[in-house]
């Protein structure tokens, strides 16, 4: 016979472990359980209540609505995969709903996995009030934010150009005890660049670098092309320099940034190995425009008349006679 802590525990697990929990009893103890669950019509629910919320309708009525007839059979699995369709859809409202329905009708089921898939929505939506407002909500609720969901938030806030708050969500994320992973830091130093705003991406790049991110490839790359962008070319060429003292090898777009930056600079030899390494790693064709700047002398390290495919190409036999 079972004792009351044991009975508690059998309850308990289905929802612990992502079982599904239905009224009928315990999922190994009903026939089909399994196939149940798989019939579970996700996409076909998500695709109503993403068409609902594209008609700015009340989306947490039609998320009740919706999936109301279905709440014995929402659990961890089949409320994330409604999720996931709502995130390659980018309906960041019907995401919405689908986490403030679960609040309300099943609070136990909803983990953070649920969470980190309605913000991922929201940066396909290019939705940042949203983000911030979900994480609002995990707080007021008792979900703490991990590190994927900061740095996704933190993405969205980048991408839509709310750049001060991308940052001060990345430090938030180290003051909490978190350290981002360099690929979270990098969109947010990416950003900056393109705003104009190199310096404050080399000091975020350093200010995480003290507080122990390690950087890797990915941030020196964003680094390399930020103060580029910026017509900091000294700056880049420092950081590409820098990328290849720590032993990093940069990227295609690290070696874009930085010949930019040493045409820019007038730095005609560090230009010319530049693009000769690009040329016999990525297959860089010659264009005609660096024959026009005095003393440059483009040294291909292919067979002129070869192009990428190994096909013969008239035009570039034509440059090289």
């Amino acid at each position: 016979m079972l004792t009351r802590a044991a009975a508690l525990v059998l309850l308990v697990a289905p929802l612990v472990c992502g079982f599904p929990a239905t009224s009928a009893g315990l999922p190994w103890r009903k026939e089909g359980a399994a196939a149940q669950n798989s019939a579970f019509p996700a996409s076909e629910l998500a695709q109503q209540l993403h068409l609902r919320t594209s008609l700015r309708l009340d989306t947490f009525g039609a998320a009740k609505h919706i999936l109301s007839p279905y709440r014995e059979d929402l659990n961890q699995q089949s409320l994330g995969r409604v999720l996931s369709v709502l995130k390659k859809k980018r309906s960041s409202e019907g995401a919405v709903a689908v986490v403030a329905y679960a609040l309300e009708s099943c609070p136990l089921v909803l983990n953070t996995q649920h969470w980190t898939m309605a913000l991922k929505a929201c940066r396909r939506a290019s939705a940042w009030r949203t983000s911030l407002e979900l994480l609002e909500t995990m707080h007021e609720t008792g979900h703490m934010p991990d590190l994927e969901c900061y740095s996704c938030a933190a993405a969205t806030c980048a991408a839509c150009g709310e750049y001060d708050r991308s940052v001060d969500l990345l430090r938030l994320t180290v003051a909490e005890g978190m350290m981002p992973e360099p690929s979270s830091c990098a969109p947010v130093i990416a950003a900056l660049g393109k705003a104009g705003r190199g310096e404050e991406a080399l000091a975020l790049f350093s200010e995480l670098g003290d507080a122990g991110v390690t950087h890797d490839a990915t941030s020196y790359s964003s680094l390399v092309e930020a103060l580029q962008l910026s017509d900091l070319p000294e700056g880049a060429l420092g950081a590409f320099r820098a990328m290849k003292r720590e032993g990093f090898d940069p990227d295609q777009a690290a070696y874009r940034a930085a010949l930019a930056a040493a045409r820019r600079a007038d730095e005609i030899q560090l230009a010319n190995d530049l693009l000769a390494e690009g040329v016999v790693r990525w297959h860089w064709a010659p264009a005609p425009e660096w024959e026009q700047y005095s003393g440059w002398k483009v040294r291909p390290a292919l067979p002129l008349g070869v192009d990428r495919g190994g096909q013969h190409d008239e035009r570039q036999e034509a440059q090289g006679r």
